[in-house]
């Protein structure tokens, strides 16, 4: 499902003017002075809003739906309201119908996903309780943002892609508590042929963007159509997920997940709403958009694991420090001031104070290599939402309180088939192969300086080497750099790992495994240390591994994957490259 990004910011045609689709004529009416200064008071404030956020990830990532939603509302009127709507209007509040979209309150948080990991893993923190999500001040938006880069860690469950957290923001309304998450996704192969296939499109590399353009023709220009973008610095996607969670029945009615296709967004949902004309909820069509949905599993369980963000927060109260950041606001030229300045100064804020919670974490405690389950949060089977025509009307929740804007239908039929799912998944908390690389980089170049070292040239494409052979003659005669991988396929038996070395950056040998050993399922590397020797490192792990040895030919071991990562790095210590 493909969604176009709306831009520009048109005023409303129906302040003071109508037309007529019968006598394609156009007559004006008187609109009370009052209700006008009240749209353009309103309207200030919503260009105000837009310029005042804390120019972070998350509050952008929101202002980017505010603006979309306005848009679409003046052009086409409440039909014309995209997917994400469904889910995401729960962070945006009018005055009275037909009036501009206000964003509620927002706090602004920066933390250090690493640590809210490593909070949540540690044996030693008590148990986070569900219930702190009621701790957040209802009609607020937390915007949390990660201090780290989004490929520094990546989480994965044992049957999807992997992604990385880059921020998210959260909002509670009574009990539902809704989330928009902003990620980094790292695609499998066959995803990114199937994009490529699809429209015919390189990747390309462009800066994160501050704000859409104000023209959808220059944004065009700028970026051209159908592009598959990447974060700048990584070879990950950008994309957003939005989930509606229930605290009181632990489940999750409602989700989207969106790929950052440069003008558009390439939509996954599971909102029925979104799909239009005469559909039954078994539809072929719409029961194939769910499967796909759920094949992102690592994001619905990253979502159900920041539920526990409260109970970090409250935990690390004591070490927040405020932080003073400029919005676009003090920047501003006259002319655009002028349009804000009938906003309170509450809206108009130059200045945003931005609680930042900075870890300094000892390099001797990494994260990597650890394994949770997080949260259990079902999918709701005894009902769906309803999106009602007008977005200001009221209908009832699930318990027959009112909302606003949906109203909730029993005798849900998309999962009658399909009973909600007992599987616990376990998240795997992998570490990036930035650090890794950089590491190997730095120790390459320092050997090359020894003329009795022969530092071979690094590879990055595919070769037709048998299996580990040539690998092994290669390391075997110098110190000159290679990684201790674990990788696994997602079609081998549950934690089952290949374990060995590459002197080649291990996605490199990924790859190639994948092409030559015909699995159904590509390798993934899930952990990746850098060493002095290769071969002597994968010997020692090797040895300290013999005990779970799949084969004696085949470098397999089956162990749970936390057992697996301690027992390699104690065994490979002596040969790991340190930062200089």
């Amino acid at each position: 499902m493909a969604e176009r990004k709306k831009t520009g910011l048109p005023l409303p045609a129906t302040v003071g003017r109508s037309s007529s689709s019968l006598s394609k004529t156009t007559r004006t009416f008187v609109v009370p002075p009052e209700i006008r200064k009240m749209y353009e008071g309103e309207l200030a404030i919503f260009k105000a809003q837009l310029e005042a956020g804390a120019g972070l990830i998350a509050d952008e990532a929101l202002r980017e739906f505010q603006r979309d939603y306005q848009n679409r509302e003046t052009q086409m009127g409440p039909q014309g309201l995209p997917t994400s709507f469904q889910v995401c209007r729960d962070f945006f509040v009018r005055a009275r119908p037909g009036q501009p979209y206000r964003l509620f309150p927002e706090r602004d948080f920066i933390v250090s996903f690493e640590d809210f990991l490593e909070f949540i893993t540690d044996a030693n923190t008590p148990v986070s309780s569900l219930a702190l999500g009621y701790t957040l001040t209802e009609g607020f938006i937390y915007n949390v943002n990660s201090s780290d880069a989004p490929s520094a860690l990546l989480l994965s469950t044992q049957d999807a892609p992997s992604f990385g957290f880059r921020a998210a923001s959260l909002i509670r309304r009574g009990d539902e508590l809704t989330m928009l998450l902003s990620l980094a996704e790292q695609p499998e192969l066959h995803t990114m042929s199937e994009l490529e296939s699809e429209l015919g499109a390189e990747l390309e590399v462009r800066p994160e963007k501050r704000t859409l353009l104000d023209s959808e023709a220059l944004r065009r220009e700028a970026y051209g159509d159908n592009r598959i973008v990447v974060i700048e610095g990584s070879d990950l996607l950008p994309s957003l997920a939005a989930v509606r969670f229930n605290l009181k029945n632990r489940s999750f009615s409602e989700r989207c997940f969106f790929r950052d296709m440069g003008d558009r967004w390439d939509t996954k949902t599971d909102v029925f709403a979104a799909f239009a004309g005469d559909i039954s909820e078994d539809n072929p069509g719409f029961r194939n958009m769910v499967d796909q949905l759920d094949r992102y599993s690592t994001v619905w369980e990253m979502a159900k694991t920041l539920t526990l963000l409260p109970a970090y927060l409250d935990a690390k109260v004591t070490l927040v420090k405020t932080e003073k950041r400029e919005t676009r606001i003090a920047k501003l030229p006259l002319s655009k001031r002028r349009e804000i300045e009938r906003a309170p100064m509450s809206h108009r804020k130059q200045f945003r104070n931005i609680s930042a919670i900075r870890i300094v974490r000892p390099e001797s405690e990494p994260v990597p290599g650890r394994v949770f389950s997080p949260p259990q949060f079902q999918i709701a089977v005894d009902g769906f939402w309803r999106a009602l025509q007008d977005p200001d009307q009221t209908g009832k929740d699930a318990e027959g309180l009112p909302v606003v804007g949906r109203t909730w239908v029993r005798a849900h039929v998309r999962h009658k088939d399909r009973p909600a799912p007992s599987e616990i998944k376990t998240i795997y908390v992998k570490a990036s192969l930035a650090d890794a690389r950089r590491r190997i980089e730095e120790y390459r170049r320092r050997m090359a300086k020894q003329p009795e070292v022969s530092v071979p040239e690094p590879l990055d494409v595919v070769l037709p080497v048998s299996a580990e052979a040539s690998e092994s003659k290669a390391t075997a005669s110098g110190m000159h750099g290679a990684y201790v991988y674990i990788m696994r396929c997602q079609a081998h038996l549950e934690n089952l790992y290949k374990v060995g070395f590459t002197d080649r950056d291990p996605e490199v040998r990924a790859r190639e495994l994948s092409s030559t050993t015909a699995t159904p399922s590509p390798f993934e590397v899930v952990r990746a240390w850098p060493v002095a020797e290769g071969l002597a490192a994968e010997r020692a792990a090797h040895a300290a591994l013999r005990s779970v040895r799949h084969s004696a030919t085949r470098e397999f071991f089956q162990t749970a994957f936390a057992d697996l990562q301690r027992v390699v790095e104690e065994a490979i210590r002596p040969w790991i490259l340190k930062t200089p």
